[in-house]
């Protein structure tokens, strides 16, 4: 089937709304902006939203430019400066653009660091190398309602067992390092949450 075709055949089914299961780059950009420009309604964030927050260091940068209080930190950016120059241990090291803390690493030794910069290389392009601050992990859900107001749902607080918290405690994950089967649902079996915090 050619774009055009598809394109027409989404108009033609005369969608009432799009609910994103899309959890990937594209699936949280490019369809959404699809969708957008097909002026069919979808639950969640535009396109050009994601994008700004899909990267963490143009989040950190958007962040800091407004004057909210973030973690200090070094962007690094492949076969341009790939070694950080100031930074203090323990540090985190994490991919800018991976999600569910793939590519987070907590990192105390020069070791540790080297290893984290190649695994976070390996990733992407570019990496931040940020404080540690030790603290907690929630999740608070805004929905805007038809008025413009906005209402905040109770929020959640997550366990953390380590230094922070990591892939293995977000997902459940098979002998080979996989995401399993229903991996968030057997997360939350877990009992690793609180909600309200």
């Amino acid at each position: 089937m050619m774009e055009k075709d598809a394109l027409d055949h989404i108009i033609d089914l005369n969608i009432s709304v799009m609910l994103p299961h899309m959890f990937c780059n594209e699936g949280m950009t490019r369809y959404r902006g699809l969708f957008e420009k097909l002026n069919i309604p979808f639950l969640g964030n535009k396109e050009s939203t994601i994008k700004i927050s899909i990267d963490k260091g143009f989040t950190k940068d958007i962040l800091a430019k407004a004057k909210i209080s973030v973690p200090k930190a070094q962007l690094l950016i492949k076969g341009v400066n790939e070694i950080p120059e100031d930074y203090s241990f323990p540090c985190i090291v994490k991919s800018c653009t991976e999600d569910n803390t793939v590519g987070v690493k907590y990192v105390k030794t020069e070791e540790e660091m080297i290893l984290a910069l190649e695994h976070c290389f390996n990733l992407g392009p570019r990496v931040l190398v940020e404080e540690y601050i030790k603290g907690k992990e929630m999740r608070a859900g805004i929905i805007e309602e038809i008025d413009g107001s906005l209402t905040v749902l109770p929020k959640i607080e997550y366990y953390i067992t380590g230094e922070i918290r990591t892939l293995e405690d977000k997902l459940v994950l098979d002998e080979n390092g996989n995401v399993t089967n229903n991996s968030n649902l057997n997360s939350i079996i877990r009992n690793d949450r609180q909600c309200p915090a």
